[in-house]
């Protein structure tokens, strides 16, 4: 049998991954912005150049990120990139990048625009890889900082009097909420939001800690286990983080859940299963992604 928390350290994690990603979706959409913001000052057309360095850099970035292993989600480049892309295209029409005649107005509010874009997702980030909800208030209290910034930014550019556009802050502002939730919807936080109502067949969960992982399991079950796998019973209230493989608050997943035999005459189930960022689940136990150890079945994905 493989002991609980055995194997390499991971070189990333699954939140880092997706924070890393949602960073490079915020700072092309920034960047091209950029581009646009410099042309519509001088009543030209966007840079070609400047725009591709700004899809380059991006791609780049991307593979980078997904070179570390650990990742959530692989494979989502082109996905994220034309979310993206079309949010600019949108952005271009609202705001009018098209035009002859320089206006400091529009260039200001095509800047603001994707300022504030990158702000959502750095805060969306920062949630990933804290193991927060969105609803945690230093969460909320970032994502505000964004909208206050961008909604100031918006009115000092309208007082310049040249704007192509006016009176479009609401519609805008709106337009970029949609695109981070999309861009962030695709790359999984990891956090499970827990609830205070009762699992018949769970009346209480304890968590188990061990070197690198942790796994959550009824009370019963848990106070046998936990010493069978040379771990540590945390206190009652304490439930498995994932992401450091320890007993906290918030319940997260971790980028893996290793499942494995076990001996029925010594422990309560067939098998068990804990949650890691480790990226070794050993040679007898059996790697799920990004799914959490049910702490009923104790089985990978289950309740």
């Amino acid at each position: 049998m493989v002991a609980l928390g055995g194997g390499a350290a991971q070189a990333q994690t699954g939140p880092s991954c997706a924070a890393a990603k949602k960073k490079l979706a915020g700072k092309k959409d920034q960047k091209l912005l950029t581009c646009d913001a410099t042309a519509v000052a001088k009543g030209a057309s966007p840079d070609a150049d400047c725009k591709q360095k700004a899809r380059d850099g991006f791609s780049a970035g991307w593979d980078k990120v997904e070179a570390k292993g650990g990742c959530f989600t692989t494979n989502d480049k082109s996905t994220t990139e034309a979310k993206v892309d079309a949010h600019v295209t949108d952005l271009e029409s609202t705001l009018h990048v098209t035009g002859s005649t320089p206006s400091k107005c529009s260039s200001k509010k095509f800047k603001g625009a994707g300022k504030k874009g990158l702000c959502l997702l750095l805060c969306h980030g920062k949630a990933q890889k804290k193991g927060l909800p969105l609803s945690d208030p230093t969460i909320t209290a970032c994502m505000q900082k964004c909208r206050d910034k961008f909604s100031a930014a918006f009115s000092k550019a309208e007082e310049a009097g040249d704007c192509r556009t006016t009176g479009d802050a609401t519609t805008v502002e709106t337009k970029i909420d949609v695109f981070t939730t999309s861009v962030a919807s695709m790359l999984p936080t990891g956090v499970v939001t827990t609830t205070t109502t009762t699992t018949p067949s769970i009346s209480r969960t304890r968590c188990c800690q061990a070197v690198g992982a942790c796994f959550d399991a009824s009370e019963p079950d848990a106070t046998v286990k936990c010493p069978l796998l040379h771990g540590t019973l945390a206190a009652a209230g304490r439930v498995c983080n994932g992401q450091t493989g320890t007993c906290g608050t918030q319940k997260v997943v971790g980028a893996n859940c290793c499942q494995c035999p076990a001996n029925p005459a010594q422990f309560p189930h067939p098998q068990y299963c804990f949650d890691t960022n480790i990226s070794s689940c050993g040679s007898v136990c059996t790697k799920t992604v990004g799914a959490a150890c049910g702490p009923n079945s104790e089985t990978c994905g289950g309740p």
